[in-house]
């Protein structure tokens, strides 16, 4: 995992922009203002949560990360089987009473308000932003997003973080589209979980050669450089970097992921892509994860 940041604008024009998750609206109108949430949300205890399933996750693994038993997880699960499929999600019950920890140990992390932008569509994307102020590694993020729309209907959905883990002092938002109409928009974290000191699923790849252009408009940026993975690491399957663009209060104002190929040990993989915003950005972060 590797965090960089990168601020300020440079005089240059920039290549076309790739499809982002959420493509860059052309004319934006001011960011709705939403529900304030509260400033920090503490990690679930010991309560049923959902867990996205990981490469190499096996039905026994994951039971007994958690202090369960796969019994416990097929019944939790009506029709799982023990073949398990990558991304896919799974409720993971409570400790039985006797097995829980009497004082589970909160890791509190920081969720901002959300910020909104209309779409042409007459929808608009939402950031959910998300600090952590720990010195732990944090993964399967989860958040409950809930809204009343246009019809006065109660909706409610989750959402994931784009990467698996956010590193220590890291950032990274969830994001949505909602109706246009939706109001009283509020979130809350479901799932986080600490990441055992032992686990080696995530390996030590870094950026290099880094090179970000900002628009001089501030509403597209050039990225470009190489990832690379030491010699006496395994080798990667799964490369992802997750850009953030911020505006100069600090605010999400954009996001791209780009999603590499394998790399082997000892290997760089370069990489090049566009990353559109909803308005001018100030400074671009990127977060690399490698699996």
């Amino acid at each position: 995992m590797f965090l960089l940041s990168s601020c300020g604008s440079l005089p240059t024009t920039p290549r076309p922009s790739p499809i982002p998750y959420h493509t860059r609206t052309p004319t934006l109108p001011p960011p709705s203002s939403p529900t304030p949430l509260p400033p920090t949300l503490p990690l679930p205890t010991a309560t049923p949560f959902p867990y996205t399933v990981q490469s190499g996750d096996t039905l026994e693994g994951i039971a007994r990360r958690f202090n369960i038993t796969s019994d416990d997880l097929l019944l939790a699960n009506p029709g799982l089987t023990s073949l398990l499929q990558p991304g896919q999600v799974i409720q993971v019950p409570a400790p039985r009473a006797q097995d829980a920890p009497a004082t589970p140990t909160p890791a509190p992390l920081s969720l901002e308000p959300p910020v909104c932008y209309p779409q042409p569509t007459g929808e608009q994307t939402c950031f959910f932003p998300i600090s952590n102020p720990t010195g732990d590694w944090i993964e399967n993020i989860a958040l409950q997003v809930a809204f009343v729309d246009q019809d006065g209907h109660s909706q409610s959905r989750e959402l994931f973080l784009p990467l698996d883990i956010l590193p220590p002092q890291g950032r990274l938002p969830a994001f949505t589209t909602l109706p246009g109409g939706a109001t009283q928009i509020t979130a809350r974290i479901v799932s986080a979980l600490r990441l055992p000191p032992t686990d080696r699923r995530y390996l030590p790849a870094t950026l290099h050669r880094v090179r970000i252009v900002i628009a001089p408009s501030g509403l597209q940026a050039s990225i470009g450089g190489e990832v690379r993975l030491p010699s006496d690491s395994r080798a990667a399957q799964m490369i992802w970097i997750a850009a953030t663009a911020y505006d100069a209060q600090g605010r999400v104002v954009g996001f791209y992921r780009w999603d590499g190929t394998a790399l082997p040990a000892g290997s760089a993989l370069p990489f090049t892509f566009s990353l559109g915003s909803f308005a001018p950005m100030d400074r671009v972060e990127l977060t690399l994860e490698a699996r």
